[in-house]
């Protein structure tokens, strides 16, 4: 009797197949949403200084007004509107409307450290 070749499979060109399929699909997911990151004002190599609002203002550590906050030492100066302020806000603190501000400038006691906050 002579020797009868076994039948090709399909399956493993379509499992091939399949994979690189798959990976293209990643590669075009992965390359499209990194497109979308293009469109950011902030370039990711400007320096942390140039990205921060307002750079000439002196910025705390969080450690720093805990220490405050906890030695008693500084005011928290709240200047949300009157409804953040009252849905939430640091113990103590005092609520200034930022717009208000430079007319209330006489009501902060100058001679502790002021931190003022908005979030």
């Amino acid at each position: 009797m002579p020797k009868t070749k076994p039948k090709s499979s399909l399956r493993p060109i379509l499992m091939i197949g399949a994979g690189f399929l798959l990976i293209l699909i990643v590669l075009i997911w992965q390359t499209l949403a990194g497109n979308q990151n293009t469109t950011s004002p902030q370039s990711p190599t400007a320096p942390v200084q140039a990205q921060i609002p307002y750079p000439e203002v002196t910025r705390i550590s969080l450690a720093d007004a805990k220490a405050a906050f906890d030695a008693g030492s500084a005011l928290f100066l709240d200047v949300r509107n009157a409804d953040s302020y009252n849905s939430r806000h640091v113990s103590g603190a005092l609520n200034i409307e930022l717009s208000d501000l430079p007319s209330r400038l006489a009501d902060l006691d100058k001679s502790r450290q002021i931190i003022t906050y908005c979030t």
